[in-house]
């Protein structure tokens, strides 16, 4: 798990699941998590919760080469 959050923009009821992306000096996004928890609305000092999404990414790649990213 890892705490991620911002003032002016943050998850609420119904987004859980939902993808935590940080950009690249390149411009590419990345996924670091997947959001579990946290307090609707952004507050200061009280972050959303993600699961890290590096974590399961073994069994990502499987998926997708299994299922041949469709």
């Amino acid at each position: 798990m890892m705490c991620a959050g911002e003032l002016s923009n943050d998850p609420c009821d119904g987004d859980s699941g939902g993808p935590l992306f940080c950009q690249r000096p390149n411009g590419l996004y990345v996924l670091h998590g997947i959001y579990s928890w946290g307090r609707c609305g952004a507050e200061e000092r009280k972050p959303a919760v993600y699961t890290r999404a590096s974590y399961f990414i073994d069994w990502i790649n499987r998926v997708i080469n299994t299922f041949g990213g469709r």
